[in-house]
This record gives structure tokens, sequence and C-alpha cells, in this order.
């Protein structure tokens, strides 16, 4: 967020030269700032810290997809060889 205030410290200053409207964009450029910083950080990281237990939820609640995926798992080979297969 520092590096984000860091560039716009000189437009900040020539906005707020200009009155209100100056105001107003530089309140549009925080916002915008906001919405990038959470589209790119803050969203992804909410989902992967929630993905484990939601494709859990889905496997419990679809028994298709879990025989399916049981069937996978007897024929699944790992090329790294260090993982198991996924959450069963």
């Amino acid at each position: 967020m520092l590096i984000f205030a860091g560039i716009g410290y000189p437009l900040a200053s020539r906005l707020l030269e200009r009155g209100p409207e100056g105001g107003a964009l530089l309140l549009g450029y925080a916002v915008m700032t906001l919405v990038f910083i959470g589209s790119v950080f803050t969203v992804p990281s909410y989902f992967l810290e929630h993905a484990r237990r939601d494709f859990l939820a889905d496997i419990s609640a679809e028994p298709q997809l879990r025989a399916a995926l049981e069937e996978m798992s007897l024929t699944w080979r790992d090329p790294v060889g260090t993982r198991e297969f996924g959450p069963l």
C-alpha cells in the first residue's frame, strides 16, 4: 500500500490544488487502488484458504463425484512420487 501511496503522492498534491473535483478524483484513485489490491491479493487468498474445505463438501454431497475420484485414485501415479492422491 505504501508503494501506491508513494506513486500517488505527486498526483494527489496536484489534484488537491484543483479543489473539490480534484478531491473526488483522488478519492476515486484511492478506491481503485483498494479494489486492485483486493482483487489481486485478498480474493484469491480467500479462495485458496477455503478450497480444500469446499472441495471436501462437494465430494461429500455428490456420491457420483466421490466414486469417480476413488476410481481415479486407483490408477493415478504422481510424476514426482512424493504426493498422495488429493483429499481422499
